[in-house]
């Protein structure tokens, strides 16, 4: 295995540091993206203007929601396609770039930190990375304006996040055309506002030959019938951010 196929992290775990991953130390991001450098700069500068402007950390709490004229200005900012390429509106910000302006953020407000991780960090980037072309074309242009934020659905109250032994289920309906879901989601963040929601569910797909049940990622809207927003809880932290249960029938 090439040192390109390799994980640096997987490697601590085996016992074996793989110092040509992270040697010679990469050069700052100024001299190795100048123009993403200064993409960066600017969404930092913008994030620090809305700083005791629209941004009420006290307010955010007190109210356990993010109002949506700050979601709207993180849009026109650029703050929900940080991760979405750029032929679909976004600003395909790398590793870097997106690391130098969660800084910024997570020292400014923790609960915009982790509505902004997860729609760019989770919702949208599983789209980006998974997606077929044609829910590229539907989803990540209106994510990256902003008409509607990304979820993530993994958490399930029996299991937590152990991803391999979630118990939703996805049964292929008639012709195989559909799908039906059944099962429960916890602690999801964003879900109680999210245009589309990447779900988790144990499907049966054929591996080999075989009809083997493995986990498998869905895209789920609000406006299909079945789905439902139990309601969100309530935290003794980061309370603006809403994490939300759900129901899938």
């Amino acid at each position: 295995m090439t040192d390109q196929q390799s994980s640096f992290t997987r490697g601590i775990f085996a016992g074996v540091v793989l110092d040509s991953l992270l040697f010679p130390y990469p050069r700052p991001l100024e001299k190795q993206r100048p123009d993403e450098a200064r993409t960066v700069r600017r969404l930092i500068k913008g994030l620090r203007a809305l700083d005791g402007d629209i941004i009420d950390s006290a307010r955010f709490d007190e109210e356990e929601t993010i109002p949506d004229n700050v979601i709207k200005a993180f849009a026109e900012l650029g703050m929900l396609g940080l991760t979405i390429p750029r032929e679909y509106g976004g600003l395909e910000l790398s590793s870097s770039g997106y690391a130098r302006i969660f800084e910024t953020l997570s020292a400014i407000d923790g609960s915009l930190a982790v509505l902004v991780g997860v729609h760019c960090g989770l919702g949208s980037k599983a789209i980006v990375l998974h997606g077929n072309d044609q829910q590229k074309e539907r989803y990540l242009p209106p994510l990256a304006r902003g008409d509607f934020l990304a979820a993530y659905a993994l958490t399930e109250p029996e299991v937590g996040s152990d991803a391999q032994n979630i118990k939703t289920t996805a049964t292929p309906m008639g012709n195989g055309s559909h799908w039906r879901l059944n099962g429960r989601k916890i602690w999801i963040g964003n879900a109680h506002r999210a245009g589309v929601i990447a779900t988790f569910a144990q499907a049966f797909v054929q591996r080999r030959g075989e009809s083997v049940q493995r986990m498998t990622a869905f895209l789920i809207r609000p406006d299909m019938p079945g789905f439902r927003v139990v309601g969100t809880v309530r935290k003794l932290g980061i309370r603006g951010s809403t994490q939300a249960e759900l129901s899938y029938d």
